[in-house]
């Protein structure tokens, strides 16, 4: 997979070998790279990019990690100023619409799925999202009701990223928001 980086150098020197891959995955189809042009698009030796990833996959799941870990701080730090979930919500389409790139680059790449599929098992894994979004459902509950809330929110961002970001973050927040508490309204 992917070197776990703890000091702020090897973190940063990760987060810019990601950028290369991001860069790179704009214009180059991903099944057709191999490590060895990734090293040469960014100039580096192939040893450097195995100090921080195993495979061209370890460094795609890198890359996507890391955004979803900084979108769910995103989420919190913004939770935690206001508890309004509209304003909630709208932060977090505008992290998205932030990440455009990311987004271009997988739907280039027919990789979106990956990105739902990661940020599913990224936000089962940590407890801590589940326990603080769902606090008051027993464990297994909870694990469903993520599973179904992060499949939902992010199949939104990919489907808006779909359509051209056709609408604000704003618009995006009260259609999630319409969805969340009222999903009886959207079945009829």
């Amino acid at each position: 997979m992917y070197r776990q980086c703890t000091t702020n150098r090897t973190i940063s020197r990760q987060r810019e070998l990601e950028a290369g891959i991001l860069e790179i995955l704009l214009h180059r189809h991903f099944e057709n790279l191999s490590v060895v042009d990734l090293c040469n698009y960014m100039n580096i030796p192939r040893k450097a990019f195995y100090r921080y990833f195993s495979s061209k996959e370890g460094a795609l799941y890198a890359l996507i990690d890391h955004t979803l870990i900084d979108a769910l701080k995103a989420f919190f730090q913004f939770q935690n100023s206001t508890s309004d979930p509209r304003e909630v919500l709208a932060a977090f389409f505008k992290f998205w619409l932030d990440k455009k790139n990311l987004l271009d680059a997988l739907a280039y790449n027919d990789l979106s799925g990956v990105l739902l599929q990661r940020a599913i098992s990224y936000s089962v894994s940590t407890a801590a999202l589940s326990g603080t979004i769902f606090p008051a459902h027993d464990e297994d509950s909870r694990e469903y009701i993520t599973v179904f809330f992060i499949s939902g929110i992010m199949s939104l961002v990919i489907q808006w990223h779909h359509e051209k970001f056709d609408k604000s973050p704003r618009e995006m927040a009260e259609t999630a928001v319409r969805f969340i508490y009222h999903p009886e309204l959207t079945l009829r």
